[in-house]
C-alpha cells in the first residue's frame, strides 16, 4: 500500500486524470443511484403502503386508463370482499382563498379532498383533532377541514386552541378539526388543509368520475383482488352495457401509480451513466497498460528477486483500487453537490423528492462500486504485466522493445469499446433530441 501511494504520488499527472475520470463515472452513478432507489427502489414511507388504484381500462389496451364512475365507486366499496378503506381522492389540486387567524387577512393555500376513508386506508393520525367522518361528506353537513402544520404555525402560531376556530375557504366558514405532523403530505401534494369530498346527489349517476383508492384486506393477495375486480368488471359490464361494456378493472399500486410515470426514464438515465462509468475504465485501463508498459524493467526486476505472478498483481490491483477509492471519494462529494442541485430545480410535484438523500444504502452502492471499478480495470493491466516469463521480460527490456504485440491488441480493443459505447450514448442522444423537437414544435391543434 505505501508503495503504492508512493507512485500514485510520483506520477500527479497521471494520477489526477485518473482519478478525475473515475470521479466523474463513480458521482455520476451515485447521483442517479440516489434518486432511483428513492423514486423506484424504496417502498413507500408512511404506514399502509399496500394501497391499491382502480383504474377502468380496455383488456387490449392496459395503458388507457380512466377513473370509475361515482355509481361504480359506491357499487365497489358496497361489495368488495377483498378491499378495505375503500375512498376516493377528488379535487387533488383545490386551490381557496383562506381568512382566519389573528390579522384576518386573506392568501391562497392549496388543498386537497378524499372521502373518510383514505385516512383510514394511509393510517394517517393527525398531530392534534382528528379526521372527518362520512357524515361530514354529506352535502347537508357543516364545512370542516384539517390544516397542514405550517399554516397551523404560520397563521395560529401553533395554538393549542386552534381546534374547533372558525376560518374561511373562499367566504365559506368552516371548522378546523385536526393538525396533522409536519411535513405531512398525501402523495408528495405540497397541500396546506384537507376537507371532505362530497358525493352531490346529482353525482351519483353515471357521468362523473372519481379514483378509488383502497388498502388490501390482510392476507388478500394482489392476484385474489384482482380476480374479484375482473368478476366485478364483468357484472358492471353486463348490468350497465352502454357505459361499462369493454371495459376491465386493473388495480395498481400506489407506489406504481405515484412514481410509474418516472420509473423508465430514471432507469435509462441509469443506464446511460452506467456507459459512462464503463468508458471511465476503459480509459483509466488504458493508463495503465501504458503505465505498465514503461514499468517493465521494475518487474522484471521483481521477478527476479522471486516475486511471483500473484505478487505482482496484486500490486497492480493495489493501485487501480486506491484510485478507484480516491475516485470514489471524489465522486461522492460531486454527487452530494449535484444532488443538491437537482432538489433545488426540481417543481414541488416531483415525486419523493423530500426522500432523495445520500444514504447509509446509496454511501455503502459506492463503495462497492468503487472497488469493483477498480478490480476491473485494474485487472487487465494486472494480468498482462504479469503474464510474460522472465526471460521474455528480460528480453524485450535489453532491446528496448515498446509494447508486445500483446499489450498493442489491449490497447486497441480498448479504445474500440470506448468509442463503441460513445457512439451508442451520441446516436441515442440524438434520437432523443429529436424526438422533443418533434414533439415541441408538433402543432397543438389551436391558435
Amino acid at each position: 500500500m505505501r508503495y503504492a501511494v508512493r507512485l500514485l504520488l510520483k506520477t500527479p499527472g497521471f494520477t489526477a486524470v485518473a482519478v478525475l475520470s473515475l470521479a466523474l463515472g463513480i458521482g455520476a452513478n451515485t447521483l442517479m443511484f440516489s434518486i432511483v432507489h428513492a423514486e423506484v427502489l424504496r417502498s413507500l414511507s408512511y404506514p399502509g403502503s399496500d394501497l391499491v388504484f382502480d383504474w377502468f381500462t380496455p383488456p387490449n389496451h392496459p395503458e388507457q386508463k380512466r377513473p370509475a364512475s361515482v355509481a361504480d365507486f359506491l357499487a365497489l366499496r358496497e361489495k368488495s370482499q377483498a378491499l378495505e378503506h375503500v375512498g376516493t381522492v377528488g379535487g387533488v389540486d383545490d386551490t381557496a382563498t383562506f381568512t382566519g387567524g389573528p390579522g384576518d387577512l386573506p392568501e391562497q393555500v392549496e388543498g386537497q379532498r378524499f372521502s373518510a376513508a383514505v385516512p383510514l386506508a394511509l393510517d394517517a393520525k393527525p398531530l392534534l383533532g382528528r379526521w372527518f367522518t362520512e357524515a361530514e361528506a354529506e352535502t347537508e353537513a357543516s364545512p370542516v377541514i384539517v390544516i397542514s402544520y405550517r399554516l397551523w404555525q404560520r397563521r395560529f402560531g401553533g395554538a393549542a386552541d386552534v381546534l374547533g376556530k372558525i376560518v374561511r375557504l373562499d367566504g365559506e366558514a368552516a371548522t378546523i378539526i385536526g393538525v396533522m405532523p409536519n411535513g405531512w403530505m398525501l402523495f408528495n401534494y405540497p397541500a396546506q388543509f384537507w376537507g371532505p369530498y362530497r358525493l352531490a346527489p346529482a353525482a351519483r349517476g353515471r357521468p362523473d368520475r372519481v379514483l378509488p383508492l383502497a388498502r388490501l384486506k390482510p392476507g388478500v393477495t394482489m392476484r385474489q383482488a384482482q380476480d374479484e375486480m375482473n368478476r366485478f368488471a364483468a357484472g358492471l359490464a353486463e348490468d350497465f352495457p352502454s357505459t361499462n361494456k369493454g371495459w376491465g378493472i386493473r388495480l395498481e399500486s400506489a407506489l406504481d401509480v405515484y412514481v410509474g410515470w418516472v420509473r423508465q426514464p430514471l432507469l435509462i438515465v441509469q443506464g446511460v451513466v452506467a456507459l459512462v462509468l464503463l468508458i471511465a475504465c476503459a480509459n483509466v485501463a488504458g493508463l495503465l497498460l501504458a503505465q505498465a508498459a514503461a514499468r517493465k524493467r521494475e518487474v522484471a526486476v521483481r521477478a527476479a528477486l522471486g516475486a511471483g505472478r500473484w505478487r505482482i498483481v496484486r500490486q497492480f490491483l493495489t493501485e487501480s483500487v486506491l484510485l478507484s477509492l480516491l475516485g470514489g471519494l471524489l465522486g461522492t462529494a460531486l454527487a452530494y453537490g449535484g444532488l443538491k442541485v437537482f432538489v433545488a430545480i426540481s417543481p414541488a410535484w416531483f415525486p419523493r423528492i423530500g426522500e432523495i438523500v445520500l444514504d447509509t444504502r446509496t454511501l455503502g452502492f459506492t463503495a462497492f462500486l468503487s472497488l469493483a471499478t477498480g478490480l476491473v480495470f485494474g485487472a487487465i493491466p494486472a494480468l498482462q504485466s504479469s503474464g510474460s516469463g522472465l526471460i521474455e521480460i528480460i528480453k524485450e527490456t535489453n532491446r528496448g522493445a515498446t509494447a508486445g504485440l500483446q499489450r498493442q491488441r489491449l490497447r486497441s480493443a480498448l479504445v474500440v469499446l470506448e468509442m463503441s459505447v460513445a457512439l451508442v450514448l451520441l446516436i441515442g442522444t440524438g434520437l432523443m433530441l429529436n424526438t422533443f423537437l418533434r414533439l415541441y414544435y408538433a402543432p397543438t391543434g389551436c391558435d
